[in-house]
């Protein structure tokens, strides 16, 4: 009896000393690595901890101490393996040179559900059909118009009061938020041809503003956690899932409303221009060769709504993201800052326009997207936004 138990109490401090080799030998060959590969759990405790400065992160202390390619560890069994690349030449092997040879897939379709058969989730020939109209689109006549024409827009009545009411109270804005709203309303009006007043000094919180907020934080969620996780949140219906569900169907009335309003417009043969009509008139005018269930699939509703969630996603927070790090590079970085003003005083040409008893200069260039408002007090900080910390501020315009 005493050497049975004996004989257990051996099995059990070899498996233990086992263990511990294992946890020290993983624990010493990732020391100089951001994200630790544990045993079982991968390199997901890693990322958990860091969420709250996620993109900052990934580009700082992932991608940069890595050559710009990193190999992510999910999991055992979780299936949460990924290779994350900022490399040029990988980003251009993988997106344009070899595209057809890394499809999307059924997994990045199903955690990225709300985007439905938008472009940004189809494959084969739906994402070449769509594509194909997306270019034709984009190369309207009127596009850049609009584009510009949106731009100055809410840099009269969205940004520029917002910066004069923070300048005149001395309030502290957070520089993510006003750009995240200035970009919303930007691609709301370029896509659904509507203003939803995101971006003003009351700072309004908006339903389908809010609903799409919400959305894109719980895909964000659905990538991070294991797949087992976050479908049986969404069978329970609870956390992340339960909003996702909730904020989904407030942001698809919003979507069907548009959608709506637009086909009227288009009756009533109404010049106004945004991508959505211009999608919608460029299907109809498009023949080209695709299967029956592709072409029945084109002429719903739910297709359109698709495409116009795609859009307001490519261009809602890629923007403001950009911009905030582009305003924060430039800030840290006062020699660049210097070169920027330099080249824009030799390449802007100023049209003085009185507005209000007030004066604002006007700038035009030949370089596309390149105008530009702001108020002479301001003019020697062209090029930069409100960025406050501590007091120290900084205003100016927005290169468009």
């Amino acid at each position: 009896m005493a050497i049975t138990f004996a004989y257990g109490e051996m099995i059990i401090a070899i498996f233990l000393i086992s263990f511990l080799v294992i946890v020290l030998h993983w624990s010493w060959s990732d020391r100089n690595s951001p994200m630790r590969n544990w045993p079982v759990l991968g390199m997901l405790p890693g990322l958990l901890a860091n969420t709250w400065y996620f993109h900052e992160f990934l580009a700082h202390d992932v991608l940069k101490k890595n050559r710009g390619t990193f190999e992510f560890t999910g999991p055992w069994f979780a299936q949460m393996d990924l290779i994350i690349t900022s490399d040029p030449m990988n980003v251009h092997y993988i997106s344009s040179k070899n595209f057809s040879n890394y499809p999307k897939g059924p997994d990045f379709r199903m955690i990225m559900e709300p985007l439905g058969d938008g472009v940004l989730n189809a494959d084969g020939d739906l994402w070449k059909i769509q594509r194909k109209i997306i270019h034709s689109v984009m190369k309207h006549n009127k596009f850049e118009s609009a584009l510009e024409k949106v731009a100055h827009q809410k840099m009269e009545t969205g940004l520029i009061p917002v910066l004069d009411h923070a300048s005149e109270l001395g309030t502290v804005v957070d520089l993510q938020d006003v750009l995240k709203r200035f970009a919303f309303d930007n691609i709301c009006l370029l896509v659904l041809g509507i203003d939803p007043n995101y971006l003003s000094v009351e700072f309004p919180q908006t339903v389908y503003a809010n609903a799409f907020n919400t959305m894109e934080q719980a895909l964000l969620y659905r990538h991070i956690v294991p797949k087992i996780c976050w479908k049986l949140q969404k069978w329970l219906q609870i956390g992340e899932e339960k909003k996702l569900s909730r904020a989904w169907k407030a942001f698809d009335r919003f979507l069907y409303q548009r959608i709506s309003s637009r086909k009227a417009n288009m009756e009533k043969k109404e010049e106004e221009f945004d991508l959505l009509t211009a999608y919608m008139a460029e299907e109809e005018e498009e023949e080209v060769k695709e299967n029956e269930q592709i072409s029945a699939l084109r002429k719903t509703d739910k297709f359109l709504r698709d495409t116009a969630f795609n859009f307001l996603g490519a261009g809602n927070d890629t923007i403001s993201s950009g911009l905030v790090w582009f305003f924060w590079l430039v800030a840290t970085h006062p020699s660049v800052e210097n070169k920027i003003l330099k080249e824009i005083k030799a390449t802007i040409v100023m049209h003085k326009k009185e507005e209000d008893g007030e004066r604002r200069f006007f700038f035009n260039t030949k370089q596309t997207f390149s105008q530009a408002v702001i108020t002479s007090r301001r003019i020697k900080w062209c090029g930069f936004l409100i960025m406050q910390w501590g007091g120290w501020k900084r205003y100016g315009a927005m290169i468009v």
